[in-house]
């Protein structure tokens, strides 16, 4: 089995010379893979770096003259790969010596199957100390870089980036990495969830760490590039896959660690932008795309993918009363992703968004009670009829605005009757 690793990149130099030093490391064959590397228009000095640099294996560089985004670098990233198999990695991801046999043996094991890093890619490292981090990113590096007893007092006041792994750390080994590692707790709610795929497995397609087969990845279309901005172009072609009924898994390996740097471009805005891509494209009938707009993963994956097993609940139940429930609870978290799209900052989007969320988390704690089943689900249904009730109230016009719809109406029927 030969992979292609798809690596798009603007302005990181410094995380992507040690992403790309590591994958000299790697414990397979030097041809069994290739690297493929797309600049998206770098305002530092990636491509002047990129030019120079010899690997031991097949490097490919594709410059770009002007931006055009993640999803469409990785679509020229991928065209212009050659192997069966893509690994989509960022370019600020430090991959370990096994990271392609992890994924071949994932591969070998699951064929035609979505393997993905997520979680453990989440983990951090602080190869740099970045002079324009935040003030509060200064504070929790310095925290751990003291208690891995590697912190120096004058990085705070240094007006560059500091430097504190090299590639040559990386392929002599070092153990210089080791110091810098972010501790990680494996047993975080939010990671647990990430790993079942009960419900809404595509969130696990995640491009900092993910691969599938070329033949899987052309069937579902490539990246979307209408994404421009930051945000969800993964999670868009991960939907894709699992409507064609693809399956993921979720590796159990830490195969490689997140290179901390100061937060990227993730505005709201874009965020926004693309929500909106995704629903013109998939719909809102489905809870797991609707609820984006209501309770994301973003805001805590235990309760969103506790949303969805509780209306799925309530669906697969003999009691019609539960099963209205549902249909009713669906149809209003339908109605306000609408409203999201016409405004996310309308008053009547808000107000509704705040109270499903509400009762979204109220249900989330009968859910997790030990409460025999059955009364469970009495509970929250009670819990969700009254959000629909609330949600119909709150949106009732006012006595005044029904009087002069009453009016405008008895003026259009006397003029029909003249």
């Amino acid at each position: 089995m030969r992979f292609s690793v798809i690596i798009p990149v603007q302005s990181r130099a410094k995380q992507l010379m040690l992403t790309l030093a590591a994958f000299e490391k790697q414990t397979c064959p030097i041809d069994q893979f290739e690297v493929v590397v797309v600049d998206d228009a770098s305002r530092d000095d990636t491509l002047a770096q990129l030019q120079h640099y010899r690997p031991p294996y097949k490097l490919t560089v594709v410059s770009l003259s002007r931006p055009v985004g993640r999803a469409v670098a990785r679509n020229i990233g991928v065209a212009a790969s050659s192997e069966d198999t893509l690994i989509f990695v960022d370019s600020d991801f430090l991959v370990f010596p096994d990271f392609i046999r992890t994924h071949e043996a994932y591969h070998i094991r699951h064929p035609n199957t979505v393997i993905s890093g997520m979680p453990n890619l989440m983990r951090g490292a602080y190869t740099q100390f970045h002079a324009d981090f935040s003030p509060e990113e200064k504070a929790q590096a310095a925290e751990v870089l003291r208690n891995n007893g590697v912190w120096n007092e004058a990085w705070m006041r240094m007006p560059h980036t500091v430097d504190l792994v090299t590639p040559d750390d990386i392929r002599r080994g070092t153990g210089r990495l080791e110091q810098v590692l972010i501790p990680w707790n494996d047993d975080d709610p939010n990671w647990r969830e990430f790993r079942a795929t009960d419900v809404a497995p595509w969130i696990l397609c995640v491009t900092r760490n993910v691969s599938m087969s070329r033949s899987l990845f052309e069937r579902a279309g490539w990246f979307d590039g209408v994404f421009q901005k930051y945000g969800l172009e993964d999670w868009e072609l991960g939907y894709r896959l699992h409507v064609h009924g693809y399956k993921f898994i979720s590796m159990a390996e830490m195969t490689g660690v997140h290179q901390e740097h100061p937060a990227a471009v993730r505005n709201k805005e874009g965020n926004e932008e693309n929500l909106r891509f995704f629903f013109g494209k998939h719909g809102l009938r489905n809870p797991e795309v609707s609820l984006l707009a209501i309770h994301s993963p973003e805001d805590g994956l235990p309760v969103y993918k506790n949303a969805l097993r509780i209306l799925w609940r309530l669906r697969r139940n003999r009691s019609a009363r539960h099963r209205l429930t549902e249909l009713r609870f669906r149809n209003l978290c339908t109605r306000t992703a609408v409203r999201f799209v016409h405004d996310p900052q309308s008053e009547a989007y808000l107000r509704d968004k705040r109270l499903l969320q509400q009762a979204i988390l109220a249900a989330n704690e009968v859910f997790t009670s030990r409460l025999p089943e059955k009364a469970k689900l009495g509970k929250m249904r009670r819990i969700l009829d009254r959000a629909i009730l609330d949600v119909k109230r709150a949106n009732k016009p006012a006595p005044r605005v029904i009087r002069a719809r009453r009016r405008k109406r008895a003026a259009r029927g006397s003029k029909k009757a003249r």
